[in-house]
Formats: C-alpha cells, sequence, structure tokens
C-alpha cells in the first residue's frame, strides 16, 4: 500500500542518515519515482526510460548516461523494469557495502596470531626496535641475544659471555641501542655496562667495559641527535635512586678516549672506571647526575630532547616522578618531584602533545600535561 511504501521510504532516509549521506533527497525522489510509475499505470514498474527522464529532471545533476548506469546496476536480472522493493534493495545494500567499506578503513585489521620461536629459557629483559634496517632485538636475563628480521623471523642467536663473570652467574639487567654508532650497551648486575659492537658474525665483541658504579644500573635510554650523530646521551637509573647520564660529544669517532697502545687492536677491551668518567678526564664526553630518588630503585628512566630534560620514576609514593632539566654551560640540574601514592612501574612521553601517560600498579593510569611550563593533571576519566 502507499502508507506501507512511505513507511519503508522513511526507514530508508535513516539509514541514510546514520551512513552520513549527503544527498537525503534520494529518499524522497524514490517515492515520487513510484508515485509517477504508479499513475503510470504500471502498479509501480518503472522502465529505464522513465526512469532516466525522472531521475534527470528531479535532480538536476549528473547525466542521462550516469542515471542509465544506475538503472542497469538496480535490474540485476535485465527485464528492463524495476519496481519499489528493487529500489530500496539496492540503496540499503549500498548503504551496508558503504558502511563496511568505512570500517574496514578504520578499524585495524590484524592478521592471525602467529607464534614465535621460544629461543629464551629466562625472563626477556628488552625487546628493541632497529628502523633502518627493520629488525628487533631481544634479550633474555641470562645474556642471550636473539635478532628478529622485518617479519619476526629469527635469523641469528648470540649468547653474551664475559671475563669477569662465569655464564652461569650472569644476569642481564638492561640493553639500550645505540644506532648512531651500531653498538648496543649492556648492563649487568656485577655494576658493570659492557659497549659492543652489534655484529652478530662476530659474536658479542666487547670494546669498552665501564664499571665501578655505586649501585647496579637498572635501566637505561638512548638518545642521539638525528641531525649530528655525534651528540648523544645514555641516561641510567640504578638500586641506589641515582639517575646519571653521560652526554657524548664526538659518538661518531669514539665514545670514550682510548688509549694509544689500544689503538693499534680494535679488539682489545677498554676497561674504563665511572669515577675516572666523572672526573672529566675523558674530553669526548661528561656526566650528569642527580640522587632525589632516596635510595629507591629506579624503574624506568628517558631524556626528552623537546623538554631537554631527564624523566625518571619509582614505585615510592614519594618523589614518584622526577624531571631533571638541564641548565645551560652548568652542570647542574633543575630539578621538579611529583608524588604518586601508588608509585609508577613504566611510563612514556609524547613530545609533540607534551604528555607523558604512567601505569600505575591497580589498573590505574594518569596523564600529567606541561603546558607552558606548568603542569595539569588528567584524571583517567577524561582520557
Amino acid at each position: 500500500t502507499g502508507s506501507d511504501n512511505l513507511a519503508q521510504c522513511r526507514n530508508v532516509g535513516k539509514q541514510l542518515r546514520r551512513a552520513n549521506v549527503a544527498n537525503f533527497k534520494f529518499c524522497f525522489l524514490l517515492c515520487s519515482s513510484y508515485k509517477s510509475s504508479e499513475s503510470s499505470g504500471k502498479r509501480g514498474l518503472m522502465t529505464r526510460e522513465s526512469f532516466v527522464n525522472i531521475m534527470s529532471a528531479t535532480i538536476k545533476q549528473g547525466t542521462k548516461e550516469e542515471y542509465g548506469e544506475l538503472f542497469d546496476k538496480i535490474d540485476l536480472i535485465r527485464n528492463g523494469l524495476i519496481d519499489w522493493d528493487k529500489l530500496t534493495s539496492f540503496v540499503l545494500l549500498e548503504l551496508y557495502e558503504r558502511d563496511e567499506r568505512t570500517k574496514m578503513s578504520v578499524i585495524p585489521q590484524w592478521k592471525d596470531l602467529r607464534f614465535l620461536p621460544t629461543i629464551h629459557k629466562d625472563v626477556i629483559q628488552n625487546v628493541i626496535c632497529f628502523k633502518h634496517p627493520g629488525k628487533y632485538l631481544t634479550v633474555s636475563r641470562n645474556g642471550l641475544l636473539g635478532l628478529w628480521g622485518e617479519s619476526l623471523k629469527l635469523q641469528k642467536m648470540v649468547q653474551i659471555m664475559t671475563e669477569t663473570v662465569k655464564p652461569k652467574d650472569l644476569w642481564v639487567t638492561s640493553l639500550v641501542a645505540l644506532p648512531n654508532t651500531n653498538k648496543v650497551a649492556v648492563a649487568f648486575t656485577n655494576k658493570e655496562i659492557h659497549f659492543a659492537e652489534l655484529n652478530f658474525k662476530k659474536g658479542f665483541s666487547c670494546q669498552y667495559r665501564l664499571q665501578g658504579f655505586e649501585g647496579t644500573v637498572t635501566c637505561m635510554h638512548y638518545w642521539y641527535n638525528p641531525h649530528d650523530g655525534n651528540e648523544a646521551i645514555l641516561t641510567l637509573g640504578d638500586v641506589c635512586g641515582q639517575v646519571q647520564a653521560i652526554v657524548f660529544n664526538a659518538a661518531l669517532i669514539s665514545l670514550f678516549e682510548r688509549p694509544s697502545s689500544s689503538f693499534e687492536d680494535e679488539n682489545v677491551t677498554v676497561t674504563i672506571n665511572w669515577q675516572e668518567l666523572a672526573s672529566g678526564y675523558h674530553k669526548c664526553c661528561h656526566t650528569l647526575r642527580h640522587k632525589i630518588h632516596n635510595k629507591e630503585w629506579i624503574k624506568q628512566v628517558l631524556y626528552s630532547s623537546s623538554l631537554d630534560a631527564f624523566l625518571s620514576v619509582t614505585t615510592s609514593s614519594t618523589k614518584t616522578l622526577v624531571l631533571a632539566w638541564r641548565e645551560k654551560l652548568s652542570p647542574c640540574l633543575t630539578m621538579t618531584a611529583f608524588h604518586i601514592d601508588q608509585g609508577v612501574n613504566a611510563f612514556d612521553f609524547h613530545s609533540r602533545l607534551n604528555l607523558v601517560g604512567m601505569y600505575i600498579p591497580h589498573d590505574f593510569s594518569i596523564l600529567i600535561k606541561w603546558k607552558y611550563w606548568s603542569i595539569e593533571y588528567i584524571p583517567n576519566t577524561d582520557i
């Protein structure tokens, strides 16, 4: 009946609005077309010619050829006639397919889970991504390194060996990549950091051994200037609540000073004491330090070039998050501390949005925003 057709028309109109279709008039044009065909005595049937003429006269956009192509899409059985049901079915199908295409473009299309070979028998301490080339590096607590290709296919395994620690006593706490120098830095529980060339054909070849730390290094972060690879900063956090940084100024040439005798044999490991480094003996780098965390284990450290500041967190309820800003032409740091009752296990910083997001135990998270050098808390209900 006519009332049923109008009800169907309104339903199509709702579907059009939900799909964000710009031409809302289309639904009403269908009604007009139906009435026109019904008045012709064909009980709602419409020929290709009448469809083209009515649509082109009513809409006044597009060509008759385009309306003819539209008719052919609706007339699937090719009998030269369409009715209201065919029109509405075609419109609803178009809406459905458009909605599906929108979902496909917006919703991530995750691939099926793929299980990787199990090479690590101990806790995995770090997973590192190398953008150029696209590779991944994993390291477990017992010192096993795994190199993975861009498709996460295992390419090589290397067991870290040191002269000072027996293999059964080896315990890796952290690893970072130094992409601009093609090296990695590995921290151990014996209060040492080894700098090695990233060459899996030769194994783990240590070039520098940095020792003499007051406490075991628990976490590290490495940054380098993409416009000048000589400028780089290695940030360290330890079990004594110290945040220390090595600021390199000639990283592409040499991370540290090498004795003249060692230049003849690059395979010789150069041992460097931290006190020697902190004294300023090495002209290619200098150190920075603060101890504001009051002997709490440092969970994570990060240097932000946009803030020119060091960020560090602990699980303590006092001085949980600390920002230490560098002072120009001065070894001093200006510090700001935040107290979070639950403590913080991990964080990440978004330099463009000026936001730091923190993971707090018991499924609680918080965002802190820096705006014109002021701090504002964003409750998790607003995220």
